[in-house]
């Protein structure tokens, strides 16, 4: 039975139930448009756009169907038939024979076993490929790794995106560098920099800002009591020096007052000693050229011992009673 425009049905209970398709045989039935059964009981139904074994991305038409299949058995009822007397296709839409498979099994077979080894690939790198397993298709999978050392030689260079690593150094383009000609910042900011210790380190903003609030920072030298200020011979430097100065050891004191040396000093009781010296009567006591400090001791008999130690080791004595006597000191005397 042809039952739509274009069918064919040829043979006993044989239908044709698609436009163009073409039933040939005893109980044939070809379902799909442009569909073929050949032979007795075969069964074609298979529509067009079907897509064939292992063509991934492919979708031209020698990948993908564009016409119903052509059948010669019904695998529903486990009818199959053998294709025999086919020559070798040379198309890519060509059948094949099983010559021709054999063939490709053999390459197959041969590369294969020696894939299997763990073999190491050298080309400017050691690349090594190792058998890892099967795969879903019932293949071998293959392992390949890089060597831990890569030496691409004086010429070789690796590239991503715009860094460039080569002999030079890494270099990134519009942006930083670091070279063998130096270290190139390429205009950005550096961040994250630690103090530096060494002459030879980086600064970082918070040492500079330490500098220049000293920078900024005046120093002023006001004269005090008996402190005389005056601006040195050198640029940034002052001379100071003291006039009618009073020198303190403890509770004792000491104070000039023109040519005149007065002594008031405390004991320990709180009996306060007063006297003054002419500087005139110490010339033949006191030598000029050497320094005096004042020390103080007392003594048994309620008096207060006053000692002029010089630079020299010599010790010049001058012995003030705890009363408010008044007396000039001259060479050798005691009060």
């Amino acid at each position: 039975v042809a039952e739509q425009a274009g069918s064919i049905a040829f043979g006993h209970a044989a239908e044709a139930k698609n436009e163009y398709s073409i039933a040939f045989g005893l109980f044939a039935k070809a379902k799909a448009r442009s569909g073929v059964a050949i032979g007795s009981s075969s069964l074609a139904d298979r529509e067009k756009g079907s897509i064939g074994y292992l063509a991934g991305e492919n979708t031209s038409e020698v990948w993908k169907a564009t016409k119903g299949a052509i059948s010669v058995g019904n695998k529903g009822k486990k009818y199959t038939r053998q294709i025999t007397g086919v020559a070798a296709g040379t198309e890519d839409t060509d059948a094949v024979n099983v010559a021709q498979l054999k063939a490709v099994e053999g390459k197959i077979t041969q590369t294969g076993t020696e894939a299997q080894k763990h073999t190491s690939v050298a080309a400017g790198t050691n690349i090594s490929v190792t058998e890892d397993g099967t795969n879903n298709e019932g293949g071998k999978n293959y392992k390949v790794s890089l060597a831990k050392d890569i030496d691409l030689g004086a010429d070789g260079s690796i590239k991503a995106g715009n860094t460039t690593i080569n002999n030079d150094g890494l270099t990134v383009q519009g942006g930083p560098s670091v070279t063998t000609d130096g270290i190139d910042a390429g205009k950005n900011v550096i961040t994250n920099v630690a103090a530096g210790t060494k002459d030879t380190d980086a600064v970082n903003v918070s040492q500079l800002k330490a500098v220049q609030e000293i920078a900024a920072a005046k120093t002023t030298i006001e004269a005090g009591d008996n402190i005389k200020v005056e601006k040195g011979s050198a640029k940034g430097s002052y001379k100071i020096s003291a006039t009618d100065t009073t020198l303190q050891k403890g509770n004792n004191a000491l104070s000039l007052n023109g040519s005149k040396l007065n002594l008031s000093v405390k004991d320990t009781k709180g009996n306060e000693v007063t006297g003054s010296v002419d500087l005139e009567d110490l010339k033949g006591a006191v030598n000029t050229d050497t320094t005096y400090t004042l020390e103080s001791e007392e003594n048994d008999n309620n008096t207060t011992t006053i000692f002029l130690k010089g630079s020299d080791k010599k010790e010049q004595q001058v012995t003030v009673a705890t009363k408010d006597t008044r007396n000039t000191i001259v060479d050798s005397d005691t009060v």
